[in-house]
């Protein structure tokens, strides 16, 4: 019975170490600023994601394009046009 309670009590301390690693490198990776946020110019060529409103089939596609960058609002918002058309959308 002693031996049971000095291995979880190992075993607890163990996780509790393994948990506080797992949040200290989760947090270097988010302060190093190596999130995985695209750098779009003006000019590049893009797929625009088009997330379904209901539930769709396997082999539904998502993805449309390709779509020209033609002008940059902010970091979040762009203006594209489909590569091929002369409409402003």
């Amino acid at each position: 019975l002693c031996c049971i309670r000095q291995i979880h009590a190992i075993a607890r301390e163990n996780s509790c170490l393994a948990r506080a690693r797992f949040a200290d490198k989760n947090r270097c990776i988010a302060l190093a600023g190596s999130s995985r946020v695209p750098r779009f110019t003006v000019g590049d060529h893009v797929w625009v994601w088009t997330p379904a409103s209901r539930k769709r089939g396997k082999l539904s596609v998502f993805w449309h394009g390709p779509y020209e960058i033609m002008k940059r609002t902010n970091d979040l918002i762009v203006v594209v046009r489909q590569v091929g058309s002369s409409d402003d959308s």
